[in-house]
């Protein structure tokens, strides 16, 4: 893959445990991307959104263009 990649950078964010690095992140995709914005209001745990949000990223990234 060419270029940056949120869903790895928050990838790697979740498994070092750093949540300092992952509400960055979902809050930097958020500002990009209207779908991490409404994923990061809804009423799950924390742990559950920032998942959702990095499966959205994910699949975005891997789609073919």
């Amino acid at each position: 893959m060419d270029g940056p990649s949120p869903a790895l950078d928050l990838a790697l964010a979740l498994m070092s445990g750093d949540g300092g690095a992952v509400r960055e992140l979902t809050l930097a995709a958020a500002a990009w991307d209207e779908e991490v914005s409404a994923m990061l209001e809804e009423p799950f745990s924390r742990r559950t959104r920032d998942l959702k949000v990095l499966f959205h990223l994910a699949l975005a990234e891997l789609a073919p263009a």
